[in-house]
């Protein structure tokens, strides 16, 4: 009688080892896809805020380029309000001069 409640003990003991061992490698698992989870998760926010840094630094590209853009546009319609107004200089200059060129010298006087 002895003999077979020590191998009952020993049995249920050993089947409590392999259910805490077994427990034990459950919550492992666990743990470690929770830590794959957690990394994965880490890795999808940092490559969405590297998405996100990229795309504000393109839009800043783009804001960029297009101040300049209408920097140049600014600066070439100066340079053509410049030109016209050059030319109005030298057309209201040539005409004064003509019309004083026209105008005879007696008539002056």
């Amino acid at each position: 009688m002895l003999r077979s409640s020590n191998l009952f003990f020993t049995k249920l003991s050993s089947n409590l080892f392999f259910t805490n061992l077994s427990s034990k490698l459950f919550f492992t698992n666990l743990s470690s896809k929770l830590f794959f989870t957690k990394l994965s998760s880490n890795l999808f926010f940092t490559s969405l805020s590297s998405k996100l840094f990229f795309t504000n630094l393109s839009s800043n590209l783009f804001f960029t380029n297009l101040s300049s853009k209408l920097f140049f546009t600014n600066l070439s319609s100066n340079l053509f309000f410049t030109k016209l107004s050059s030319k109005l200089f030298f057309t209201k200059l040539s005409s004064k001069l003509c019309s004083e060129q026209l105008i005879p010298q007696h008539l002056l006087l």
